[in-house]
């Protein structure tokens, strides 16, 4: 867990660092036992971040195994996450999310061969693609337009469609998907930015 501050304003960050993304109910789980939901009921904004990239080694790797695909994806998907949380943050505008709400940041798989060498397209953090997802597939509400389309892709999906960032918006209490004018809200926040792009899976 870090945390990033600026005057009267704090953000928390829970990075759940080479987890494995099996579906959205894995998702959910991992949410709800996770700060990030209790931050937001609590009225700090959250984020928390979980990669498809599966490794259960120690954190010393870091540090005793410096070239490994476990240590160069962990790396990876810091600079990712740091990088998407100023970008969360750049903008003056207050609040910082909407209340009640928090953002789930799911990372597909990279690409390191057992050398640690760059192998395919995921292996840098230029080749991720930043998508606006959903939660659940089936439902009657209407998403944000995005992509020429008013139906969010599915995060799983995303994950799993190549060197992409899931970005979703849930409602902390309920960790559903949240109405398309709260998901408004956020991508007015982050279009400056233009960090986001459209899936093509």
């Amino acid at each position: 867990m870090f945390w990033t501050s600026e005057p009267r304003y704090l953000a928390l960050c829970t990075f759940w660092a080479l987890l494995p993304l099996a579906s959205p109910t894995t998702n959910r789980r991992r949410l709800n036992s996770g700060a990030a939901a209790e931050a937001t009921k609590e009225g700090i904004p959250s984020i928390s971040f979980a990669a498809a990239t599966a490794a259960g080694v120690s954190y010393t790797t870091l540090t005793t195994q410096p070239n490994s695909p476990n240590t160069l994806s962990a790396h990876l998907y810091a600079e990712l996450s740091t990088n998407f949380t100023r970008t969360v943050l750049a903008p003056s505008l207050r609040p910082i999310l909407p209340a009640g709400v928090t953002l789930k940041v799911n990372y597909s798989p990279t690409t390191f061969t057992a050398a640690g060498k760059p192998a395919g397209k995921c292996s840098r953090p230029s080749d991720f693609t930043w998508v606006l997802t959903r939660t659940q597939p089936t439902t009657s509400s209407t998403d944000v337009g995005s992509c020429g389309r008013y139906r969010l892709p599915v995060e799983a999906a995303v994950v799993r469609g190549g060197c992409y960032v899931a970005v979703t918006v849930v409602n902390a209490t309920t960790k559903l998907d949240v109405s398309g004018a709260v998901q408004l809200e956020v991508l007015n926040r982050l279009a400056p930015s233009r960090i986001f792009g459209c899936f093509h899976g």
